[in-house]
């Protein structure tokens, strides 16, 4: 097909992903991890340091990246935008991909499929979570390994592979998983012959990581870092996990850590023999595939948009899966060989999906705010924009949670001073973030407290030393218990709001308290 036909069919795909994902754009300030994102990002931008001042368990770039865009604007929306602009340049990349690799036809399945992912939120691509701004540098690093191993491409190019993928890291620390793709693939092609392939990729790891070693040491946080990304996080996963991160567990031995590698095992000890004839292209795509849902499975907790990052492998395996193992012309003639392949990669893939996220499902089911949305998602936008329903209506759909958001943004705004420290005890970040207040303790929401060892003892100290102006108790809905997000019980709390503070004002089902003496300081 001639270029001017592809660049059209690109353009197309581009602008059907950009309408299809208007609802995600316009939509309000609802889930918990894109509003941590932008609050951490807010406080990166006046200035505060990265795990010293404010916290989350995640590695620097998606908070410096949401900070940058609020700096363009301070509307959410454009986070949903940047989110939107990554998935059109992955969906293209991944469509050049399959084309080196793949028929034309394969191709255009491959877009269509990813550009359906990006548009439908199976994997959750209605948050503009980590995952959506690490597949970019990933799948580009892909692209480059294949064309260096089986496209005459200079190998020195594995300096780039080396910082993209370090870019990816940025984001989330389970792109190591990506990069031990590239490393099964160069062992099984070449065993130990990989010395310098592997150095240049070190290098140019270690040229990404420079600048944020530099802030971090700089500013004494690599400790703090480490704990953070690393440590924390093991306490995260174990908390509301549907499975275990331990590496024994005799009663349960293929949901841990060994059992899981040990699958990891056969998976890539069955691709080799199936290609032992020789490696292809493919083949490195497998093991992408093998690794990363490896990582998504890894922590146990089933948040669907931990697959993000298999979408690219996904996209481009499952056109030649119906190609090669199952062409449905050929359907009817297959052999049994072909059957027990199928079945073997289907079942595999099935069974993972299930074991690692049926918790998820279930919790759809049982929550109706979720199953609303669920059902409802593009419907309810379509009906907004066609004038059908009103801006509230439209809102309300999205569960008590966006209109707690909004009321407190509108009450900080009418009744705070723009320098006023708040402390928000629950899940609602984003309250943080609209109001423009800045947060009175380094925690900015209640579920922190449940995996990090010494968040209650810092969080109380600072209250106690005054730190808020306003405490704001959410009373949030019970459901956030069920996602992983509960809101414990905190009696020193309330010990605290008796001593120092007064109920101002109730604001939806929020209570929000006032630090004794300061309407008095405030009175010129």
């Amino acid at each position: 097909m001639s270029r001017s036909r592809t660049l059209v069919v690109l353009i197309v795909t581009a602008l059907i992903i950009l309408v299809g994902r208007i609802p995600i754009i316009i939509a309000p300030p609802w889930d918990i991890d894109e509003g941590l994102y932008a609050a951490v990002g807010q406080a990166l931008g006046r200035g505060e340091l990265l795990y010293r001042d404010v916290w989350d368990n995640k590695p620097p770039a998606i908070y410096f990246l949401f900070d940058w865009i609020s700096k363009v604007s301070v509307d959410y929306t454009n986070f949903r935008l940047a989110a939107t602009f990554f998935l059109i340049v992955t969906a293209i990349l991944l469509f050049g991909l399959a084309r080196r690799i793949t028929t034309y036809k394969q191709a255009l399945w491959t877009l269509g499929i990813f550009s359906f992912l990006a548009i439908v939120p199976v994997f959750e691509t209605h948050i503009s979570n980590a995952e959506i701004f690490f597949l970019l540098p990933t799948t580009l690093a892909i692209y480059l390994v294949v064309m260096m191993e089986w496209w005459g491409a200079k190998l020195r190019n594995y300096l780039f592979v080396g910082m993209l993928l370090a870019v990816g890291f940025l984001f989330k620390t389970v792109v190591a998983f990506d990069a031990l793709a590239v490393l099964s693939l160069l062992l099984l092609k070449d065993g130990l012959r990989i010395k310098g392939r592997f150095l240049l990729m070190l290098g140019g790891a270690g040229l990404v990581l420079i600048l944020p070693g530099i802030y971090l040491v700089t500013n004494n946080l690599g400790e703090d870092f480490i704990r953070a990304a690393f440590l924390n996080n093991f306490g995260y996963v174990k908390a509301g996990n549907f499975t275990t991160i331990s590496f024994i567990d005799i009663a349960n031995p293929w949901v841990t850590v060994s059992g899981k590698l040990a699958l990891v095992a056969v998976a890539i000890l069955a691709l080799r023999r199936h290609y032992r004839g020789g490696l292809t292209p493919v083949a490195l795509v497998y093991l992408w595939l093998i690794w990363t849902v490896f990582g998504a499975l890894l922590s146990g907790r089933p948040y669907l948009h931990y697959l993000m990052a298999s979408a690219g492998a996904m996209a481009l395996l499952i056109p030649h899966f119906w190609s090669h193992v199952w062409p449905l012309a050929k359907f009817k003639t297959l052999k049994s060989s072909d059957w027990v392949k199928g079945l073997a990669v289907l079942g595999a893939i099935t069974s993972s999906l299930v074991l690692g996220f049926g918790g998820k499902i279930q919790l759809v089911a049982s929550t109706p705010a979720l199953s609303e949305a669920a059902t409802g998602y593009f419907g309810n936008s379509f009906s907004y924009l066609t004038g059908q329903i009103s801006r509230d209506e439209f809102y309300r759909f999205y569960g008590e949670t966006v209109t707690l958001n909004l009321k407190l943004q509108n009450y900080l705004v009418n009744n705070s001073m723009s320098h006023s420290k708040i402390y928000v005890w629950g899940n609602a970040p984003w309250v943080y973030y609209l109001s423009g207040r800045p947060h009175a303790t380094k925690y900015l929401v209640a579920y922190q407290l449940g995996f990090v060892s010494e968040a209650k003892s810092e969080v109380l100290a600072q209250l106690r030393s005054g730190a808020a102006d306003f405490i704001i108790v959410t009373n949030e809905p019970e459901y956030f218990t069920e996602a992983g997000a509960p809101t414990p019980k905190l009696l020193e709390l309330e010990q605290i709001l008796r001593s120092s503070y007064r109920l101002k004002d109730r604001v939806a089902q929020a209570e929000v308290y006032e630090r004794v003496g300061l309407a008095d300081a405030r009175t010129p």
